[in-house]
């Protein structure tokens, strides 16, 4: 009986592990969705610039935003300005705790933002 249990325990750790990965995925992408979008905006009342300066100027607004205990590694994917609107994709490796079990060790996000530009 015993044994019986122990079985029957497996798929009911392993629901709870994905329960709580998952929402620690959905928080992270919560989080840079956030920055993205405060950054962008904030990028887009500035006078255009060259893209290398808008990119690091993308970077450092979500840098001062997000929690620098963030676990995701996250990167800008694109950066780019169409009929007078920034449009930004930014990605990220989110580590997984009870999925690193079975082999999943991340899982791969990706956050869009568009806004317009406001500055002439």
């Amino acid at each position: 009986m015993p044994g019986v249990f122990a079985l029957a325990l497996v798929p009911v750790v392993c629901a709870a592990g994905a329960a709580v990965d998952y929402g620690h995925v959905t928080r992270v992408r919560a989080e840079l969705t956030s920055a993205l979008d405060r950054s962008l905006v904030d990028l887009g009342r500035h006078p255009p610039a060259d893209s290398r300066r808008q990119f690091a100027e993308l970077r450092e607004g979500m840098e001062n935003i997000l929690d620098p205990a963030l676990e995701a590694q996250w990167k800008i994917e694109s950066l780019s300005e169409r009929e007078g609107r920034l449009v930004a994709v930014v990605s990220a490796e989110v580590a997984t705790s009870i999925a690193r079990l079975v082999g999943i060790i991340a899982v791969p996000i990706t956050v869009t933002a568009e806004v317009p530009r406001v500055a002439g």
